[in-house]
């Protein structure tokens, strides 16, 4: 029998990658509906109106930048969906205001401006971030700065090529980049390789690294196509390298140094997908949304370059339409509309007069009118911080099991203002939940009760822990952040996706290795 499984073992093996019948476009196409009919919204305008709005500066952000990439492409002629007449100007008006205020990490405030960028804002938040960056010594910050600057003006370009220089300056001696040790780091290598994308033409120094980076990938491609991360395969992976392929004028399903085992990266990266639901981190795994977004914005930047597009990150976009806007920027809408409440009584009252009515109730109707919508206006839920660290998220009545949960920063401890000496966010405490409680609801609960802040991309449905305590992933290199475990084992789902039971303990730890530096459960 041992015999007979290694031999179908090996069969599989050598059974080449499945034809692919679909183009990227038609992939796209099915991906972006998935993502609507999740949504709240009926259609694509919807989707952009709440939940690309909501989360703009997180996972939304980087749908928001393939939707400006996606406008920019022929859709008649490759059969993408038609995108060109949506209204992108609220939420980037929106997040214009979210950015003015972000105090986050510095690499969570080079995305909200990557995103800004590419929905033509001009604000002053996109060099004021660039310019804080320039203070960072690590890889990724340096990175997103390059992008950043690969788009303001040519004024720019002695900062640029300062960058730059401590860019290629961290190229390793086996061609890739990494942020933590001394080999090539696929991920971060392909980063790397779409920022250097724009900038080969005349350099001949970057053209050099450019290839020596190409020539690692190609050498650490796996048998079946795809790429290891820490020793295991994933989707995100393969859609970077992907994109970065791209970005270089390389396409990865035709030149035979991406080819390993009759397998491109476009089809390692295929086979992470979950039809109807998009793609899952790691192989039998089940919906992840960076990975998902991750594939779609790879798919994108494919696509562009199959119809002769630019890089993805150069923004050469038109101006996004200011017509479709109902009211002018840089003023709240709820300012508006206490302004028209007035404007709305104001009129009432000229009517009267000019009408030559007498009557006491032709005057204070309209003011009765503007009062009511001036409180609709005001309706907007504010809460205080004593009533939303103090609310809870489940009724009493629906409290039914009893779990345990606490948060730790060991692996940097004492070595910001926001990580304690000892490590300890939260000691471990009691969380009453609802028996179908997921590890989430647990930490929102923990989180408002300590009075902790905490971060999130996506919705309480699809949340991605991306700070907790103002320590924010990347803050400590590119693969440092929040992991959590349950009864001691790390999590293959999304906290959002797991469901707890009466008695479980769940750590949260932030870790500057995805979690290898935190591989003992705590006694």
């Amino acid at each position: 029998m041992k015999q007979l499984l290694i031999r179908i073992l090996v069969l599989l093996l050598l059974i080449p990658c499945p034809a692919r019948a679909e183009a990227p476009a038609a992939l796209i196409s099915e991906m972006l509906q998935e993502q609507i009919r999740l949504s709240p919204g009926s259609d694509l305008q919807g989707w952009i109106d709440t939940s690309l709005s909501e989360s703009a500066e997180g996972i939304g952000g980087w749908y928001l930048i393939a939707l400006r990439r996606l406008a920019s492409l022929d859709a008649d002629a490759s059969g993408l969906p038609p995108v060109s007449g949506m209204n992108l100007l609220s939420v980037r008006s929106a997040l214009e205001e979210k950015a003015a205020a972000e105090k986050g990490s510095i690499t969570k405030r080079e995305r909200m401006a990557l995103t800004l960028q590419a929905l033509g804002s001009t604000s002053p938040f996109i060099r004021e971030t660039v310019m804080a960056a320039r203070k960072e010594t690590t890889l990724m910050p340096l990175v997103f700065a390059l992008h950043l600057l690969n788009n303001l003006a040519p004024e720019e370009e002695p900062l640029r090529q300062e960058i730059l220089g401590r860019v290629l300056d961290l190229q390793l001696e086996d061609g890739g980049w990494a942020v933590i040790g001394n080999t090539c780091d696929v991920d971060c290598t392909a980063m790397v390789l779409q920022a250097l994308a724009p900038l080969r033409e005349g350099s001949e120094r970057v053209q050099a690294s450019a290839a020596r980076g190409v020539a690692v990938l190609s050498g650490v491609q796996q048998e079946n196509g795809g790429f290891l991360g820490l020793g295991m395969e994933s989707a995100e992976s393969c859609a970077q390298v992907l994109l970065a392929l791209s970005d270089l004028g390389i396409d990865a399903r035709r030149d035979d140094r991406f080819i390993k085992g009759g397998c491109s990266a476009l089809d390692a990266m295929l086979r992470f997908r979950l039809p109807g639901d998009g793609f899952a981190h790691s192989l039998g795994g089940s919906r992840n949304d960076t990975a998902t977004v991750q594939c779609f914005y790879a798919l994108t930047g494919y696509e562009s370059f199959l119809q002769g597009g630019g890089p993805y990150y150069v923004f050469r976009f038109e101006p996004l339409r200011e017509d479709a806007a109902f009211f002018p920027r840089g003023i709240p809408v709820r300012t508006w509309l206490l302004i028209l409440a007035g404007l709305l009584t104001v009129s009432g009252w000229i009517l009267a007069a000019v009408r030559k009515k007498r009557n006491w109730r032709s005057y204070v109707f309209p003011l009765l009118l503007g009062l009511a919508a001036a409180g609709a206006a005001l309706g907007i839920e504010i809460q205080s911080p004593e009533s939303y660290y103090g609310a809870s998220r489940s009724l009493p009545g629906e409290r039914t099991m009893e779990t345990v949960i606490s948060i730790r920063c060991d692996s940097v401890a004492g070595e910001n203002e926001y990580a304690p000496a000892d490590g300890i966010l939260l000691s471990e405490t009691p969380v009453l939940l609802a028996e179908d409680g997921t590890a989430f609801d647990q930490l929102l609960e923990a989180t408002r009760r300590g009075r902790i802040q905490m971060e999130y991309d996506g919705t309480t449905a699809g949340a991605y822990v991306r700070g907790i305590g103002y320590l924010y992933e990347y803050d400590f290199g590119s693969l440092s952040g929040w992991m959590y475990r349950v009864n001691g084992v790390y999590a293959d789902v999304g906290c959002s996706q797991f469901r707890l039971h009466p008695g479980d303990r769940v750590e949260w730890i932030y870790t500057r290795n995805l979690g290898r530096d935190e591989q003992t459960p705590a006694e």
